[in-house]
């Protein structure tokens, strides 16, 4: 019995541990789900590779550009629209109709 407290309590640990990264890097994952209403500042974009300098230089450039924001903008929600197609089919258990959704390599 003591085994199996000893044993929970590392993984209640580890899982905590784990789940504290993505709190402290909240700010760098909201940056990979809409990178045109991302504060720099606070993104860690480095961590990636990424000199933080040229980053911002390059996020500037992409968000005066309307184009290539409207375009981004408009790619992200049709990605998005075609997740919840995928979802919905697969919770009504049409594998068949899967096929029907066009693929993303299509769209972009």
């Amino acid at each position: 019995m003591n085994y199996f407290s000893i044993a929970f309590k590392h993984m209640k640990d580890g899982f905590a541990e784990r789940f504290e990264q993505f709190k402290t890097n909240k700010s760098t994952l909201k940056f990979i789900i809409n990178p045109l209403n991302t504060n720099t500042n606070e993104t860690n974009i480095e961590q990636f590779g990424i000199h933080a300098g040229s980053f911002q230089m390059q996020l500037l450039d992409l968000k005066t550009k309307g184009l290539c924001s409207g375009k981004f903008t408009e790619l992200k929600s049709k990605l998005e629209e075609l997740e919840v197609q995928k979802c919905m089919r697969i919770a009504q258990r049409k594998w068949t109709s899967l096929k029907e959704i066009p693929r993303v390599e299509a769209l972009i």
